[in-house]
């Protein structure tokens, strides 16, 4: 049977590119791929986060234009011993929670807005498996 693996990448758009670079090297620690005044790329596990200005990326014409408008949500896995030092990590930069929900068998996530208002979350383990 035919089957995707995983997602290899995800995608946020940015009006500024210089404060999500900032926020998510900074406060969230992610490995810095590569920075341009177009995108900024992080490496997540095996996975990417892609930031793309999207006044740029929707004219591109090497590659497929594409955007987004609004809030939009990614969520990061952390392992349950780590959530709460995370929680206080993103608190101590400044960063209010906005909500702390409990999941199926007692894991627990808490959410957040980065610079652009997008909703990022942080679980205490996969609730999806």
């Amino acid at each position: 049977m035919l089957s995707l693996k995983s997602i290899t990448e995800i995608c946020l758009y940015s009006k500024d590119l210089i404060k999500s670079e900032h926020f998510y090297a900074e406060i969230l620690g992610l490995e810095l791929i590569d920075s341009t005044d177009n995108h900024v790329f992080f490496r997540v596990g095996e996975q990417v986060l892609l930031i793309f200005d999207p006044n740029h990326s929707k004219t591109q014409e090497d590659l497929p234009g594409h955007f987004a408008h609004g809030n939009q949500h990614i969520a990061f896995t952390a392992t349950k011993d780590q959530y709460e030092t995370w929680k206080n990590r993103v608190l101590s930069h400044g960063v209010a929670v906005i909500k702390e929900h409990t999941w199926k068998r007692d894991l627990k996530s808490f959410y957040f807005r980065d610079p652009d208002d997008h909703v990022i979350e942080i679980l205490e383990g996969n609730i999806w498996i």
